[in-house]
């Protein structure tokens, strides 16, 4: 088969991405082109993943349509195949990739694909990523911050979750950041998280995209608020003492950390925002 795509489009940010919220149907309309004479009924399907390549929603038919069904397909006629692709209500803010193939109904064994080149690209399609938008989280960080990075969000605040019995080396903490965005980035930007002390060093670090790579900096929608929950673990060999909480983002590229200015509109130095003192116990 050859293969020609178009879909309705819903918002875009100013990067180009398509924004859709809960609820929303994405419309696609796939041209097909049989290279020989069909002897199965193939079906189609698309369906939204989500950063792990879990599927979200689906949208699964017989290719083509009823009347043009695949084995009526001749080799000279581009065939139209729509499909209709509802976001579920319940779909968190993020990124989300639809993916577009054809497999038979019988043995629900798929078709391999390739690029213009003759490249295989396994047994489906990627189409460009959606992000799904939905009503911004209402409830409010326990500690608030209000530092700005770069000229991209504002940390509003954070919650944080330490162990009844103390932090000790090994053991784990979550820390929940609340970001809001200001403007469209780009860069696919690294959240850090350190607990560290200049004589000590480092007593724990973890640096990751945000959500866990769910919803992009790149993907940020202005207004949006993040909400991401981070477990931290100490390392096994941290030795006790006061350490302080620290945050900030970074392009991976080169390790350039965004300014980070406090709620007086101060620049902090080391580009970090600090956000309290934790002491590991012995």
């Amino acid at each position: 088969f050859d293969l020609d795509e178009k879909h309705a489009s819903k918002d875009d940010d100013a990067s180009g991405l398509q924004v859709v919220r809960p609820g929303d149907t994405l419309a696609y309309t796939f041209y097909w082109q049989a290279l020989q004479t069909l002897s199965t009924n193939y079906h189609g399907f698309v369906h939204l993943l989500d950063h792990e390549g879990q599927t979200v929603t689906t949208n699964d038919h017989l290719a083509g349509s009823f009347f043009r069904a695949p084995m009526l397909w001749d080799t000279f006629t581009v065939q139209p195949d729509r499909y209709q692709v509802r976001i579920p209500k319940t779909t968190r803010n993020g990124l989300y990739t639809p993916i577009l193939g054809l497999y038979d109904f019988a043995t629900l064994e798929r078709i391999q694909t390739s690029d213009g080149t003759g490249q295989l690209l396994g047994d489906a399609y990627k189409l460009p990523p959606v992000k799904v938008l939905g009503k911004n989280p209402t409830e409010t960080p326990q500690y608030s911050v209000n530092a700005k990075l770069g000229d991209s969000a504002i940390l509003l605040g954070y919650d944080l979750s330490v162990p009844e019995t103390g932090l000790r080396s090994g053991a784990t903490f979550t820390l929940t950041l609340y970001y809001r965005s200001l403007a469209s980035t780009s860069q696919d930007l690294t959240q850090f998280i350190h607990l560290y002390d200049s004589e000590r060093g480092m007593a724990a670090q973890h640096d990751s995209s945000p959500l866990q790579g769910a919803n992009p900096t790149w993907a940020w929608v202005p207004g949006e608020a993040i909400v991401d929950s981070i477990l931290v673990t100490l390392a096994p060999n941290a030795p006790p003492g006061v350490y302080s909480l620290r945050v900030g983002l970074y392009n991976p590229s080169d390790g350039t950390r965004l300014p980070v200015r406090n709620k007086d509109g101060d620049l902090v130095p080391d580009e970090v925002v600090l956000l309290t003192d934790l002491t590991v116990q012995p």
